[in-house]
């Protein structure tokens, strides 16, 4: 099974931006059927140590995060900022 990991939080801007214009389309609903989804929440009530070290974790300094990986568990893609939905379209195709 392939993961999507996606980090957000409901003060970043991008993060609400992406969830609202291509997280939502009904293509990469679709799409998503095939990830198993792990969502990690960093809004300031929900935002916890451990959540940040899962960023910290993937070397990363800031939301947005979406991160793709191949059924082997390697990565095949990093989404860090918007995109359009037929960009992440294409790189969730490209997962296997």
């Amino acid at each position: 099974m392939c993961i999507r990991d996606s980090f957000g939080a409901d003060w970043c801007g991008a993060c609400q931006e992406l969830d609202r214009d291509v997280l939502s389309d009904p293509r990469v609903v679709s799409e998503a059927q095939r990830f198993v989804t792990v969502r990690v929440d960093l809004s300031s009530e929900q935002a916890t140590d451990e959540k940040w070290a899962l960023l910290k974790a993937y070397d990363q300094p800031g939301l947005p995060l979406v991160v793709l990986h191949h059924s082997d568990g390697s990565e095949a893609s990093r989404i860090t900022g918007m995109v359009e939905s037929d960009a992440f379209l294409k790189l969730m195709d490209a997962v296997r």
